[in-house]
Order: C-alpha cells, then sequence, then structure tokens
C-alpha cells in the first residue's frame, strides 16, 4: 500500500516537472522561532521604562519548491510555503533595588511585566540562489516575504508601584493592542545549507534536508514590531525523471507463402450499386502477382506487409538550431538534470530526428567518456532583423550551450572552446524564410572525431505479398480509350489519400499493374483495410464517369530470419549543392568493407522542400549521380549502374539508383533539422 501511494505521489509530482532542467518537489519545515520587541511601543505604556519582552516556540509548516539553473553551478531556488507557531512574549521589569522613599515627589514603580499572546499562520515566498559546493550538496542565501493572518489578541499588563501618601500599589489590567498592523509582514534574511541524499527511493524520488538561519522582522500588532530569528530545518522530496523506454516489436514468425492453386480464378469484386444500363458499366477484376526466380505466380489479393529489421548508421548532425532574436535553447532538445538520466543505449530504438533532439546529452555523454577531448561551440545567426550584426547573440547561443554541458554533465570550461559569426561558413539561404531559420545556429565541432560519430540505429524494411496488383478492366458501350486515375486512401481515416496513377486503358478491355512497394508509403502501412478508388474519363459521353472502390484487406507480419540490408544515411549535403563533402567521403570510408562486399546496392536521393520540385528532383538526381561516382572511383571497380532493381546482370555489384527529391519526404520538412536530413542520399546494401 505505501508503495502504491508512493508511487502514485510521484506520478503526480511528475506531471508538474518541467522536464527541461528544473526541479521541482514539496518540503516540510520545522524550526525554534524567537520574537523579542519592546512593549513601549504600545501607546498605553510608560514609555519612560524599557520594557524588553521575548518569547520562543516551535514553528510546523509545508511547502512547495521549484529549482531553476542559472549558471553552471548556481540555481535559483523558490520556496512557497505556508507556517504556524504560537507563543508568548512577556517583559519583566524589578526596580526595587533602587527604590528610596524619601526620595519619591510622587509615584514609583518598583515592578512591571507584561503578557502578550501571540499566534501566526503565515503563507511566504522565499527566493534565494544556491551555489553548489560538492556533488549533492549546496549553500543557500536569500530572502523570505510572508503574510500574517491572524489578529492580536489584547496585552495583560501588571504594574507594582509606590505612590506617595498611598504606599504600595499594584494592578493588572488588559491594554488594547489596537489590531493587526497595516503591513501584517514578516520579512527575513534567510543562510542555510542544503544536501541531496545520493539514493533515489522505489527508483522515483529523491529525498533531502536544509537546515537554515534567518533572521529580520515581523509587524505583530499595529504599534507593535518585533525582531525575529529563526533556526530551522526542510526536509525535501522530489521525482526523479521517469523515462518510458520504447517496447521491442513483438517478432511473429512468417509464415510461407503458399501457392494454394496453380491458376486461381480472378477475384472479381462486384459492384453493389444498381447500374440503369447494364451495357453502360466498366467491370473490373484484379488478383495478386507474385514474382520469383523471373517468374511470375497468380496468388490471392490479399496484402501482407512483412516487417525486416535491420541497421541504420546515421549522422550525428552538429547543429543546434534557435528561434528567432533569442539565445534560448528551444524545448524540443531534451534536457535532463543530471548525467545518470539519460541512457545513451536507448537511442537505438529512436528515429533519426529523436535522436538528433538528444545532441546535448550524446555530446556530454562522449565527452566524459573522452576525458582528453575537446570541442568548438561556433554561434551563428540570420544576419536580419534583429539579428543583423548581432555578433553578441551568437556568443549567447554558444555560451548557453557551454554552460548547459557544463553544469549538468560537469564538463570543465577549459575544453570548451566558444566562437561567434553572423552568417554560418556554409549558410543555407538567407533570402528565404526557411534558410534563415537554418542559420540561427551553433555549429559543433570537435578534435575527437568519436565525439560526433555517427549512430546505429535499429529501422525497419516493409516488403509485400504480392508484390503488385494486376487490374483487368473491361466494357464495350465506347470504341475509344478511356482516361483513368487512380487514388490510394484508406476508409478509416479520410484524410489519408494520395494519386498513385493516371493513364490512358484502351478497349474493349486492358490491364495493367500497381506496384505496393512504391504506394504504400508510410501513411498507409498502419491500415488494416485499404481502397483504390478508379475514376473513368469518358471524353465522347457527357455524364458517362465512373467511380469504382476497390477494397483491400492488409495483414503485417514481422519476419525473423537474419537481416540481408544494412542502411547508411550520409551526413546532409549543403543548402543547394550535390557536391561531396569530406565529412560525407569519411562517412563512407567507416563503411568501405561493408560497401565492397555487397551483392547490391541501391542509391535514393533525396532534397528540401526549399524551392521547385522539378529543381530538387534534378539536384536529387545529382546527388545520387555524385554518390555513385565515388563509389565506382573509389570503393570498387568494375561496377554496373543500373535504374531498375529488375535489371540483370552477371556484373558482380549492382547499384540501383533512384531519385526521390521532395515528392515522398523522409523527414518533417517544418522545421531546419527536418530539411537539414531531407538534404541527403540513402545507401541501402544487400548481402
Amino acid at each position: 500500500m505505501v508503495r502504491r501511494l508512493a508511487i502514485a505521489f510521484c506520478v503526480f509530482l511528475c506531471t508538474i516537472n518541467y522536464t527541461f532542467g528544473q526541479k521541482f518537489g514539496f518540503f516540510l519545515n520545522s524550526g525554534l522561532i524567537r520574537l523579542e520587541g519592546d512593549f513601549r511601543q504600545f501607546k498605553t505604556i510608560q514609555d519612560s521604562i524599557p520594557l524588553i519582552g521575548s518569547g520562543s516556540s516551535i514553528s510546523f509548516g509545508i511547502g512547495t519548491f521549484l529549482q531553476v539553473p542559472l549558471i553552471r553551478n548556481i540555481y535559483l531556488n523558490n520556496n512557497f510555503s505556508i507556517r504556524y507557531f504560537s507563543t508568548n512574549i512577556e517583559a519583566n521589569r524589578n526596580l526595587s533595588a533602587r527604590f528610596d522613599s524619601n526620595l519619591v515627589s510622587n509615584k514609583f514603580i518598583l515592578e512591571m511585566s507584561g503578557n502578550f499572546n501571540y499566534k501566526s499562520f503565515q503563507v511566504s515566498y522565499s527566493p534565494s540562489l544556491q551555489f553548489q559546493i560538492a556533488k549533492n550538496f549546496f549553500a543557500n542565501a536569500g530572502i523570505s516575504i510572508g503574510y500574517e493572518f491572524f489578529t492580536p489578541k489584547n496585552l495583560i499588563y501588571y504594574e507594582k508601584s509606590y505612590i506617595k501618601g498611598l504606599d504600595f500599589v499594584s494592578s493588572t489590567q488588559e491594554l488594547n493592542t489596537e489590531g493587526k498592523h497595516p503591513f501584517p509582514i514578516i520579512f527575513t534574511f534567510d543562510i542555510g545549507a542544503n544536501y541531496t541524499i545520493p539514493l533515489n527511493f522505489f527508483g522515483l524520488f529523491r529525498f533531502g534536508i536544509a537546515p537554515y538561519f534567518s533572521f529580520g522582522f515581523v509587524n505583530v500588532a499595529k504599534d507593535f514590531v518585533a525582531d525575529v530569528t529563526n533556526l530551522g530545518v526542510n526536509f525535501y522530496i522530489y521525482p526523479e525523471r521517469i523515462r518510458q523506454k520504447r517496447q521491442p516489436i513483438e517478432q511473429i514468425p512468417l509464415p510461407p507463402v503458399e501457392d494454394l492453386l496453380p491458376k486461381p480464378p480472378l477475384v472479381i469484386y462486384q459492384d453493389t450499386t444498381p447500374a440503369s444500363k447494364p451495357l453502360d458499366t466498366i467491370t473490373v477484376d484484379f488478383v495478386g502477382i507474385f514474382r520469383e526466380d523471373g517468374k511470375e505466380r497468380f496468388v490471392p489479393a490479399e496484402v501482407s506487409i512483412i516487417e525486416q529489421m535491420y541497421d541504420a548508421n546515421v549522422p550525428l548532425l552538429n547543429y543546434i538550431f534557435f528561434d528567432y532574436a533569442t539565445s534560448e535553447i528551444s524545448r524540443r532538445y531534451n534536457k535532463i538534470h543530471s548525467p545518470k538520466d539519460f541512457d545513451f543505449k536507448s537511442l537505438v530504438a529512436k528515429d533519426i530526428l529523436d535522436v538528433h533532439y538528444d545532441i546535448l546529452n550524446i555530446i556530454g555523454y562522449r565527452l566524459r567518456q573522452k576525458p582528453n577531448s575537446t570541442i568548438t561551440l561556433v554561434g551563428c545567426n540570420s544576419n536580419i532583423g534583429e539579428e543583423l550584426d548581432n555578433i553578441e547573440l551568437s556568443r549567447k547561443r554558444a555560451t548557453e550551450v557551454a554552460n548547459y554541458l557544463a553544469l549538468v554533465w560537469e564538463i570543465e570550461p577549459r575544453r570548451i572552446q566558444i566562437e561567434a559569426r553572423g552568417l554560418p561558413a556554409h549558410p543555407s539561404n538567407p533570402n528565404v524564410p526557411e534558410g534563415s531559420a537554418e542559420n540561427q545556429r551553433v555549429e559543433i565541432y570537435s578534435d575527437d572525431p568519436e565525439i560526433l560519430s555517427h549512430i546505429t540505429l535499429v529501422d525497419t524494411e516493409y516488403s509485400f505479398q504480392p508484390h503488385s496488383l494486376r487490374f483487368y478492366t473491361k466494357w464495350n458501350f465506347i470504341t475509344k480509350p478511356i482516361h483513368l486515375n487512380i487514388i490510394i486512401r484508406s476508409p478509416l481515416d479520410t484524410t489519408k489519400s494520395m494519386p498513385i496513377m493516371s493513364k490512358t486503358i484502351y478497349p474493349p478491355n486492358d490491364s495493367f499493374d500497381i506496384e505496393l512497394q512504391s504506394v504504400f508509403i508510410k501513411d498507409f502501412l498502419n491500415f488494416p483495410l485499404i481502397e483504390f478508388e478508379l475514376n473513368f474519363d469518358f471524353a465522347e459521353k457527357q455524364n458517362s464517369n465512373q467511380k469504382k472502390i476497390i477494397p483491400i484487406m492488409v495483414k503485417r507480419q514481422v519476419s525473423i530470419e537474419k537481416p540481408r540490408k544494412n542502411k547508411i544515411l550520409l551526413p546532409p549535403f549543403d543548402f543547394n549543392s550535390s557536391v561531396l563533402k569530406q565529412q560525407q567521403i569519411d562517412f563512407i570510408q567507416i563503411f568501405k568493407r561493408t560497401i565492397s562486399s555487397a551483392k547490391e546496392i541501391t542509391l535514393v536521393g533525396y532534397s528540401d522542400v526549399i524551392g521547385s520540385s522539378d529543381y530538387n528532383f534534378s539536384l536529387a538526381k545529382a546527388r545520387v549521380d555524385a554518390v555513385e561516382m565515388y563509389l565506382k572511383n573509389a570503393i570498387f571497380l568494375p561496377s554496373k549502374s543500373v535504374s531498375s532493381s529488375n535489371s540483370q546482370s552477371n556484373t558482380p555489384i549492382i547499384i540501383n539508383k533512384k531519385a526521390i527529391g521532395e515528392f515522398d519526404q523522409i523527414f518533417d520538412n517544418k522545421l531546419p533539422e527536418g530539411r537539414f536530413f531531407s538534404r541527403t542520399v540513402e545507401i541501402f546494401i544487400d548481402n
């Protein structure tokens, strides 16, 4: 039961944790508090004789705190708390030793005392600076200001005096304190320490202890201000950062493909819509085509998507992008509180952009693994608007990255060199908004190649059974060709649709194939049902266009066979360039042995969305050609370059080329990092 309550409490804390470097939690407070003041402040008490009163009590409180990192080893700690205590402020004064009746002209006070019961209920805010002295140990200095809610009670005043002619007289009276002070506040200066216990409890939260001393004043009543001192301790509790691990895909054995019939009958889709003129209707039949060893087999037209896991070697994009006119690191980059919050091995299950958003922690992790390495941070800006000639902004951006590495990953400042400039050395187009956003960055360089080396991820290849669908059309009411447009869509999500074919078909019957590998883009992989919408346009007959909807069931399977394929994603090309850089050449050389032993290689070129689609397609093709030329000249000779994977050749290594351009984006081009990763060539290696 206790464990369940602890887990529920920690999950609640984590829901309000900023998770960008801040620490949030709760604390309990207890302390010894002492108040001291002169009762002569009350107008009803004689002013000429000092009457100092004091009282002590144990206070109890509860609160919440938020710790925000400022610069290396310095934090801003914000405490919000409520506190209660009750005490009697008592004063006694005995002047009997000075009494001489012969010297008394009228009245002489022999003894006086006061008793004032004070109850305090405070709500306070306490900002302080925390200085990290050692791991888990901090020193604090700050202030506290609180508001008092209780209204003070009356003052009990006792006096014994000698009055000439009346001898000794004593009296006890209850005096009015005139109520609350116009500003019922308590103000103190605070100093203390904070120690975090280096253990976590239930794997969920941690404890800390913080002794402190404070001194100041409190407005007790309308005419009474007391000095206050406090010696106490806070007990903290705050959650560890919870990270959800990605669950591996359950591997299901792939059943063998069975050729149920040597030549099965065609699967015919019957249109349920009643036709007013049966002779004016097109019929559509379709069947699956399975290809093996250059031969075709007809199979039932139910699509199976087979997932094959393989290694994908991806570059580490050494840029951190910033929003316009700011030096604050964007929230899309992952920040942690301490190195133990980062699991380097978990990167294997992430996609490429998610890996990029961990770049701060990847660099910090590798710098700790390589204690002799150094890095250089080059701050850049877009050189427009508020960033025009703003070298100081570039420097602040680089400093912000350096502070994170020093504060969280404890990297010595001597290992981090900071430089600042305007536009980057290789800028994107500064005349378009997308290019300006890409130039607002910090570039990371290192003297150790391991710091910026690639990451190996687990990627998925999708293959299809059958390989294609063959459609048969038949009609007899028109003798001229018909124009056909085909759309793939999902009935489960009306926003997912894409035109896949536009062609002319001929009477009285015709056939055509749809390759499933080319039409099943990422948007359609997860649907158990897809539809092909066939739109027939009869140019000679008015109002005679027809539409056919062909539903196809889809199943997903996971292959447990050993993967035969690897993927290499080259570091990005420069903006508007197809020239291989030394960084890309070095990257290819890392995998030289794997590439040279391949049976078949496929090169797929991409581009960003800046500019016209036709130009981007030609740019992607030029990038593919540049990579092919380097592979032929530097990795292996001879080779055979073909544009179709169906080409047959006795050449030891076959190179297939394909340019995509911007038509099927593999990364989100709304963000600078997505556009950079899109300026690449994928190298698929088939062993």
